[in-house]
């Protein structure tokens, strides 16, 4: 993180630092205790912050509590005792507090000397912890440092903020809209044909990345209808053992459970490719465990075939005839495309 290029909005480093750990910390306590917060309370500082920036107070009483120190160089004795008595402050004016927050700008340093009796940054930060530990057995000191912060500043939700703070370290897709159409009314206004426009994956991606969360409720719906039609077909299959007459073809029973294990992978892949587009959940899709096999559709073509021979069309229907219906309109070449769409996506093939 780039703090030269903090935005301090006429404040001091010390007062907008404790504003930005403050808005993250409400954000934080909301997603650690869902249902559990009562109140997000901001402490005026200038008659004493009683050990605190910010606390939330939970429905059982119990209190969490922020300190926030603009501490840029590493952290020395002095510092940590600056800590140490926030956190006794705290421990005394807030009763209830059960959790303590403490947010520096800064990756502590764990540079291990020969010489034994030089103390490190993390050695000077492990010794307050375990006296904190002794001297407070019921509260729990968190480190808020640099890449704690970071890790906040790039959730989902937080562009905005992260716009506020560190101005320019956001490209959304409205900044990339106003460059492009000063570039289509400038040189690009000789060069750009939009009937020739052509929709590809490179766009879709894009699409997906600089949208966010906006464009996850169109990708869901289809993902979600998806592994609909793979339920209903495979509860469809199971159907089939209840028809002797079916049952007693030779394939019968093999082509069953082959069809089955395949549609029971793909959707296990299709529950897999829905939870990577949830909200709070992990994106760029991660790696997946296992292969959704495209080949694998041929069993339930063999199936669909057994189902719909091509010499008994245009006689009377059968009680079997309804299912094979049924897994026909799964449309076996879009599923099979969908299939190698998730193998690409695994492989990062694109």
């Amino acid at each position: 993180m780039d703090w030269s290029s903090f935005n301090l909005h006429g404040d001091a480093p010390q007062r907008a630092f404790e504003s930005l750990t403050g808005i993250l910390f409400e954000r934080w306590c909301h997603r650690e205790y869902p249902s559990q917060v009562s109140q997000v309370i901001f402490v005026n500082g200038a008659g004493g912050d009683g050990g605190v920036e910010a606390y939330a107070r939970l429905n059982n009483g119990d209190i969490i509590g922020l300190q926030a120190k603009w501490f840029r160089e590493p952290l020395q004795s002095s510092q940590i005792s600056q800590i140490k008595g926030s956190l006794d402050t705290a421990a005394i004016q807030r009763r209830g507090l059960v959790r303590y927050v403490v947010a520096v700008p800064r990756d502590l340093s764990d540079v291990k000397r020969r010489a034994k009796t030089v103390e490190g940054e993390r050695d000077r930060w492990n010794k307050f912890i375990n006296a904190a530990k002794t001297n407070h057995p019921g509260i729990n000191v968190d480190l808020w440092d640099e890449t704690r912060i970071t890790a906040l500043l790039a959730e989902l939700g937080s562009e905005g903020l992260r716009r506020y703070w560190f101005e320019g370290s956001v490209t959304d897709l409205e900044y990339l809209s106003i460059k492009f159409n000063q570039a289509q009314n400038g040189w690009l206004s000789n060069r750009y044909t939009p009937d020739l426009h052509q929709s590809g994956q490179i766009e879709q991606d894009l699409k997906i990345r600089l949208n966010g969360p906006g464009i996850y409720p169109a990708w869901l719906q289809g993902i979600r209808q998806m592994r609909n039609l793979l339920e209903d077909a495979h509860v469809a299959t199971n159907r089939l053992r209840r028809y002797l007459e079916f049952m007693e073809q030779a394939d019968a029973e093999n082509l069953i459970q082959a069809a089955q294990s395949w549609l029971t992978e793909a959707i296990s892949e299709q529950v897999k490719l829905e939870n990577c587009f949830c909200p709070g959940n992990s994106f760029p899709i991660t790696d997946f465990g296992t292969e959704c096999d495209p080949s694998g559709t041929v069993d339930l073509q063999n199936l669909i075939n057994l189902l719909l021979p091509e010499e008994k069309k245009g006689s009377r229907e059968n009680a079997v005839e309804p299912i094979g219906k049924q897994l026909q309109n799964l449309r076996i070449d879009k599923l099979n495309k969908k299939c190698i769409e998730m193998n690409q996506q695994k492989t990062g093939d694109r």
